[in-house]
């Protein structure tokens, strides 16, 4: 896929914080930081953020049973899927943060599901440029890593403005899960 659409299948679009094991979210949001993004505060989610990140979930819902609903409609849900995320809770063993930089926002989920195991997913949507095809979200790229992978989307923002009535500015979304143990975490 590198050659029909090479700048979505390197792990380049992620940031390195999201592809190095943490034991906890402090080290992940330090190592972010340095990277140029910004946590938000907690119950924060300005509403510009809040557009990007929807295309997170829009995509990732459209490519099942959409249930018959216009795509404006599940934007407008998952409009409150996002807005539900922002005034969720931390507990010992999951964590959610809002970040964002210059070019795009990001949702960072850190969990330990069982003890000695974690979870570290970034989910992130970037401005950029249009993304011309025959589908909204059909250009994809998987991409192994080390403990994990990761999904890039390219987004055709006209496609999806003219679908919603919306300005779009997220152009790509980018994926990434890793799953690891406490001997790999830094």
């Amino acid at each position: 896929m590198s050659s029909v659409w090479p700048s979505l299948a390197h792990s380049q679009e992620a940031p390195t914080a999201c592809l190095t094991p943490a034991a906890d979210t402090d080290t992940t949001l330090a190592a972010l930081a340095t990277q140029g993004w910004t946590a938000l505060p907690d119950s924060t989610l300005p509403q510009d953020v809040a557009d990007r990140l929807v295309w997170l979930y829009v995509a990732h819902y459209t490519t099942g049973d959409t249930g018959g609903e216009a795509l404006a409609s599940i934007v407008d849900l998952q409009s409150r899927t996002i807005k539900g995320l922002a005034r969720k809770r931390d507990i010992p063993t999951s964590k959610t943060r809002f970040l964002t930089r210059h070019e795009g926002a990001m949702i960072l989920f850190w969990r330990a599901p069982v003890p000695g195991r974690f979870e570290l997913q970034c989910r992130i949507a970037l401005d950029g440029p249009d993304t011309p095809g025959s589908d909204p979200f059909a250009r994809h790229a998987m991409e192994q890593v080390d403990h994990g992978q990761i999904l890039t989307v390219a987004l055709d923002r006209a496609a999806l403005a003219r679908a919603t009535g919306r300005d779009v500015k997220t152009a790509q979304l980018v994926d990434t899960y890793l799953i690891y143990g406490a001997e790999d975490a830094r």
